[in-house]
């Protein structure tokens, strides 16, 4: 199916609402064009709130599996695209992921007969002929029609990207979103290419790029046009002179989203970044990482310039109970609905943080790893204050049986739809208080990884009233062993899951094929049983199960599954969906390898992970000379 001009204008015009979209679903219907189907089961799905459970959402997304299963390669051929190529956004494809030589080769067709208008690509920067490629990518006449530009590298002369990015010839003036990680940056050129070239772009990540504060006095000069709405920093060693420069700047006043994580920021950074002159459009800041003490906290509780503060995100501090009070108590705030607190020094006395909070709409509360204890829950419990929550998270908090018990009497988080419990010191008591609990009966996503849940407590998890809607479940790091498998397979249960992680628990070749076994789990995206203790057999089971066609992820590392568990899962075409598959650890040598490289049906993997194992270089140049990997990232080391 091929979009007409007119169509594509009017998606592109009217991109950011599904209008045009839905107006040409409609008539692809008539046509009896499956796309159709696909553009709205998309546009439906791209509405709902992703925590929420809903059998409305259950079924869009059961039917825009079977949709890609069935139709998915077929339209991607038509395209010249590869599975690991591209994805559907809303019903078409939007995005590519593609070496330079593919672009040249593909991008012309895909900008005349698609809504692709972003692309990353993947170079192999130590290649001087693929840098020569990318140069020729970028210049290419059909690049003037893309708005969104991704590259990636680890430590890359920065001096030779920018000067590939800044050639006349290269038509990237109209970019509006600009993704750089990993590059070593030499800051004037960079702040030079920011303030010409690159002047348009109001998404802008230049994440781990050794920038220090010397890179913001050159670009921040006054730019009254500058369009900027996102910046992420993350990783760049800023430090306090570079909030100060962020501070005097007139970038943030536009800004709606602002990425400070791993930057040294300090206290005084965050007390200078706070006094900006405008700050009213802001709707996200991340400061996770930066060394912050309560006095922090304290001056984001007093500022008064922050309107549309949606999202604060603190994880990884030295922030106190003191300072979150003046947070959540700043009548400035009261529309916050995300807060991440993680690893930070709350103590037991969280609880009287929220005692007179102003917030009113908070639906995500991150609280992992505060020293919290059992005393804290009760209290937290009570708080009427958290009455909206959806998602909240008390990992590694030294919980028992008695914080349980409080969570599962409380009609306050009735509302949740994601809980973390892993990392606590939860055993049967607390699972079944848990499992049994009618306020958790909403629940999609369940964490109880690292709490030593065994076979008792996981039938109890078979028997929970979310038992029939979970969709994610993380029991790694347990007790269970092959009887667990073996009451799933029988029992029916878990339906509606679609991320499954039981790694690092006992199951053996037994377990695997009780779960092979299981059928009903046909849902499944995502199933990880890392250091599971299986072997060839059990991974046979696993490679034979036609329900798990529909697997995108795949983990298996650390068991000892050999050359006959990979031949078996090279011969398993059902499989043809992953994106990802993990086989470090795994005892595999050569032979492993070869039969990888003549696994032609695996071309939707992006990553292959095949670290500390036994390969020669001869077999590892084999792979990655395979066709149909050539897209994929594979891991060695």
């Amino acid at each position: 199916m091929t979009l007409s001009r007119s169509v594509l204008a009017a998606i592109r015009a009217d991109a950011d609402r599904d209008d045009a979209r839905l107006h040409f679903a409609s008539a692809l219907r008539t046509q009896g064009d499956p796309r159709g189907e696909l553009i709205e089961v998309q546009c439906a799905l791209a509405r709902w709130d992703p925590w929420r459970h809903s059998a409305e959402r259950a079924r869009l997304e059961r039917r825009q599996g079977e949709l890609l299963a069935i139709h998915g390669d077929g339209w991607r051929d038509a395209l010249g695209l590869h599975a690991n190529e591209a994805r559907f956004r809303r019903g078409l494809i939007e995005h590519v992921r593609l070496r330079p030589e593919r672009w040249l080769a593909l991008g012309e067709q895909l900008v005349d007969e698609t809504t692709v208008d972003s692309i990353e690509l993947v170079v192999d920067w130590k290649n001087e002929r693929d840098v020569a490629v990318l140069e020729r990518a970028l210049t290419a006449a059909h690049t003037a029609h893309v708005r969104a530009l991704t590259l990636a590298a680890n430590g890359f002369d920065g001096e030779k990207l920018l000067s590939i990015l800044e050639r006349p010839d290269a038509p990237l003036e109209q970019l509006v979103a600009l993704s750089l990680r990993g590059f070593a940056l030499p800051e004037e050129a960079l702040a030079r290419a920011l303030n010409a070239r690159f002047a348009r772009v109001q998404r802008l990540s230049l994440v781990y790029c050794k920038l220090r504060e010397t890179f913001f006095t050159p670009w921040l000069m006054p730019q009254p046009e500058r369009a900027l709405r996102a910046l992420d920093l993350t990783g760049n060693p800023i430090g306090t002179t570079g909030a100060l420069a962020l501070a005097m700047s007139g970038v943030l006043g536009g800004l709606e989203s602002l990425d400070l994580s791993s930057c040294d920021v300090r206290d005084d950074g965050v007390e200078l970044l706070l006094s900006a002159p405008s700050l009213a459009k802001l709707r996200a800041l991340s400061l996770a990482k930066n060394g912050l003490t309560e006095r922090a906290a304290q001056w984001i509780g007093i500022v008064s310039a922050v309107p549309a503060l949606r999202s604060i995100e603190l994880a990884g501090n030295e922030v106190t109970a003191l300072g979150v009070r003046a947070i959540v108590e700043n009548k400035e705030l009261a529309s916050l609905e995300h807060l991440s607190l993680a690893w930070n020094k709350l103590g037991p006395a969280v609880a009287s943080m929220f005692t007179n909070a102003s917030l009113e709409k908070l639906e995500h509360l991150e609280l992992s790893g505060n020293y919290l204890t059992n005393e804290a829950i009760p209290a937290l419990s009570r708080e009427p204050r958290l009455a909206s929550l959806t998602a909240l998270s008390l990992a590694a908090n030294n919980l028992t049986t008695r914080a349980a018990t409080a969570l599962s009497k409380a009609a306050r988080w009735s509302s949740l739809v994601r809980l973390d419990l892993s990392s606590n010191e939860l055993r049967g008591s607390a699972i079944r208080a848990i499992a049994g609990s009618p306020h958790l009966a909403g629940l999609v996503s369940l964490d109880l990884s690292t709490n030593g849940l065994d076979n008792d407590g996981f039938d109890a998890l078979l028997e929970s009233v979310f038992a029939r809607t979970i969709e994610r479940l993380d029991l790694s790091d347990g007790r269970l062993t092959a009887p667990s498998m073996r009451a799933l397979a029988e029992r029916g249960h878990f339906e509606q899951l679609r991320a499954l992680t039981l790694s690092d628990n006992r199951l053996g070749d037994d377990g695997a094929i009780w779960l092979a076994t299981a059928d009903h789990l046909r849902s499944l995206v995502s199933l990880s049983l890392n250091g599971c203790g299986l072997r060839a057999d059990g991974t046979r089971a696993i490679a034979g199960a036609k329900h798990l066609q529909g697997l995108e992820r795949l983990e298996l590392a650390r068991n000892v599954i050999s050359a006959a568990g990979v031949a078996a899962l090279c011969r398993a075409r059902h499989l043809a969906g992953l994106h990802e598959l993990t086989l470090r650890q795994c005892d595999l040598s050569d032979s492993a390898l070869l039969d990888l490289a003549n696994a032609t049906h695996f071309v939707a993997l992006c990553e292959l992970d095949l670290g500390r194992n036994h390969f020669t270089l001869a077999a590892q140049s084999a792979l990655l000379a395979a066709p149909h990997l050539a897209h994929t990232n594979v891991q060695f080391e």
